[in-house]
């Protein structure tokens, strides 16, 4: 059973569609049909622009998932539109004995994050066995590959960005994490280490905060799961590396936490936390908008005063990209220029910004390249993995979708055609498993008993794979 509130009464007995009136039902295909053209246009023009860089395989695999993700948002436009118009909204549900909850948790995901850190030195002690240092060195090895992004937070943390050598290029990474570790360095005088205490506090803080913002939309039961889960996905490897998912899922999850209670400025501040973290943070804007608008609509089709709610919400827009808009300012004040990071993703790292499904155009070419050449591990690690998730993931969201709010299906679809879209993607494992909607729609699956041992057991053996790949130093990033 959901304990996800609608203000509508015919939310979750009716389809969307069927429970409006004749004029929401005409709006509703309009949208689709208009969604439909669409998707097949850009299809068409991005096929006929690509022609002669297109293979069979490459062609097939970007159309299905651009129809996928068609498919998804077709699904999603009856409920974003109630939502719209004030007959969708969540209302918050409050946790009994919360705090003791939420310390439970906390030390659950505490001990699950000690465990599959030990479990990593112990794998990367036999997978190397001419390793020679001692526990410590055995921990900061292991955890730190050094094709990942380790090395380039530890460098901005210790020297800050700069403005020549390779090390300008450092800029293209977002400070919230080096700063935190700047202020932990005089105490601990090690970067690994102040990293490490900062994720876990983060981790298991969003563990928590997970478990309390899903409570009134799952349930009990598999809210619990769905902290859990948040440590156990394939992506949740990098909970243990001094990298920033903790920190983004912790103010991600937050920020979701506090638009359920429609406290759109906090909601917004966390937002903006979270921009100036990870580069998609400020997607979140998006949940903001959504919710806030049909909340302003629900109060003014009740008669009531809406001129402090329509304040509050645009005042927390504004304030939800002061995160990308500081680390623009740094941009600025180191290199003149605010966009420099651009520059330098596209130079060094052949990264822009392109089409979400032309991603499985180029991984079906680099898989067909990569076999002549024997590189197959990269194909296991990496590529077969990156197209699996980005079915996977829709697949599991548009299943699950009417078990969420809007303001959960708008921020995954427009967190996804970003995550996904990069011109060369080598982390989709590790952006999607990072979003509160996926685990839920994961956590959503524990019906039964049969079911939840069976997600359990999925999400666990896939967990120690990935885990056992990142220890062997293969293409996991």
């Amino acid at each position: 059973m959901s304990f996800f509130r609608l203000t509508d009464k015919t939310a979750g007995t009716k389809p969307a569609e069927e429970a409006g009136s004749t004029g929401f039902r005409r709006a509703v295909r309009i949208i689709r049909t208009v969604l439909i053209c669409f998707a097949a246009a850009l299809y068409v023009f991005y096929f006929i622009t690509n022609l002669r860089a297109m293979s069979i395989g490459g062609g097939i695999l970007s159309a299905s998932l651009l129809a996928l993700f068609t498919f998804a948002a077709y699904k999603a436009v009856p409920l974003v539109l109630k939502t719209l118009i004030g007959e969708r909204l969540c209302s918050f549900v409050p946790v009994t004995n919360a705090r003791r909850d939420f310390s439970r948790i906390m030390l659950a995901a505490l001990a699950i994050h000690i465990v599959t850190t030990i479990l990593g030195m112990v794998l990367y002690r036999v997978f190397t066995p001419d390793f020679s240092g001692n526990l410590f060195e055995l921990w900061e090895t292991s955890w730190s590959k050094h094709n990942t992004d380790v090395p380039h937070y530890i460098n901005i943390a210790e020297n800050w960005y700069v403005n020549d050598g390779k090390d300008r290029l450092l800029i293209v990474f977002y400070p919230m994490l080096p700063l935190l570790m700047r202020m932990l360095n005089p105490v601990f005088h090690n970067s690994f280490v102040s990293a490490q205490i900062i994720n876990t506090i983060a981790t298991c803080l969003a563990s928590g905060t997970a478990y309390l913002t899903l409570y009134g939309i799952l349930g009990k039961k598999r809210s619990v799961h769905a902290a859990l889960l948040s440590l156990l996905l394939p992506g949740a490897i990098f909970l243990n590396s001094p990298m920033t998912e903790p920190l983004f899922m912790l103010f991600c999850f937050c920020a979701f936490y506090c638009l359920q209670k429609h406290k759109f400025i906090l909601s917004a501040v966390f937002t903006a936390l979270a921009g100036f973290t990870r580069s998609l943070g400020v997607v979140f804007a998006a949940a903001i908008f959504i919710e806030g608008v049909g909340t302003v609509v629900r109060n003014i089709r009740d008669g009531k005063k809406c001129g402090k709610q329509i304040i509050a919400v645009a005042a927390a827009l504004v304030i939800s990209t002061l995160g990308t808009v500081a680390y623009l300012l740094i941009n600025y004040n180191v290199s003149g220029d605010f966009f420099v990071f651009m520059e330098y993703e596209k130079l060094n790292w052949d990264q822009q910004l392109g089409l979400f499904f032309d991603t499985m155009r180029y991984i079906w070419d680099w898989c067909v390249n990569a076999i002549p050449n024997g590189n197959i591990s990269v194909i296991y690690s990496l590529w077969i993995p990156t197209v699996l998730i980005a079915f996977a993931s829709l697949a599991l969201i548009t299943d699950r979708m009417r078990e969420l709010p809007s303001a959960y299906i708008v921020f995954f679809l427009a967190y996804y055609v970003l995550a996904m879209g990069c011109t060369w993607l080598l982390s989709a494992v590790r952006y999607l498993c990072a979003t509160l909607p996926l685990t839920a729609s994961v956590a959503a699956l524990c019906t039964t008993k049969r079911k939840t041992q069976a997600v359990y057991g999925c999400t666990c053996v896939l967990y120690v794979a990935f885990l056992c790949m990142y220890m062997l130093r293969l293409s996991i990033f």
